[in-house]
């Protein structure tokens, strides 16, 4: 059972009416991106009044923000709150009338935008032995994650058998401007 699930029960129960359970979860579901904005500004230790000031509006501006439903939310109110917390915000749109493969794709493609931005800081930074060593082990991180997700999927699939790996000709030739060791485990 979940904490939200615990919750509701629990107002649920107290309240004596089966139907605030279900308030429960739709005021949770309806507040995630408040409560995200909530936690992002108490791990920043500022308090709504300094945010605000930080923004560059009145303080009540901030504490109505975090006190209502994400659909009262305004974009551009979102953005500079984010921005004033020194946080970076990317938008998915995600289609699912698509294919999965293709969404898949994108996602894969997304995510190797995001190692190679962690391979330049490295290099920015340094090529110290410590700095190195530690995103060579993020790096084994982030692939046994996925190869734990994506094992748990295909052997679901009817009739698992061997995982064929090909390269599409209309990419970039992965294989070949892949690192030495990067080869070696495709070649497995």
């Amino acid at each position: 059972m979940t904490t939200l699930q615990e919750t509701a029960n629990l107002a649920a129960g107290l309240a004596e009416d089966s139907k605030a359970a279900e308030r429960v979860r739709a005021h949770e579901m309806n507040t995630r991106l408040v409560g995200m904005l909530v936690s992002l500004r108490a791990s920043k230790k500022l308090s709504q009044r300094q945010l605000a000031k930080k923004m560059g509006v009145d303080a009540s501006k901030v504490s109505r923000m975090e006190a209502g439903s994400d659909d009262q939310l305004r974009w551009g109110d979102v953005l500079r709150y984010m921005r004033t917390l020194g946080v970076n915000v990317s938008l998915l749109v995600d289609d699912p009338s698509l294919p999965a493969a293709e969404r898949i794709k994108h996602h894969v493609l997304t995510a190797h935008k995001l190692l190679e931005q962690l391979r330049a800081l490295a290099h920015d930074l340094g090529h110290g032995e410590e700095i190195t060593a530690k995103i060579k082990e993020f790096y084994g991180e982030v692939l046994f994650n996925f190869m734990l997700r994506f094992c748990d999927s295909y052997v679901k699939l009817p009739q698992a058998g061997p995982v064929n790996v090909t390269s599409q000709s209309d990419e970039s030739d992965a294989e070949s401007s892949a690192a030495p060791e990067c080869r070696q485990v495709a070649a497995r």
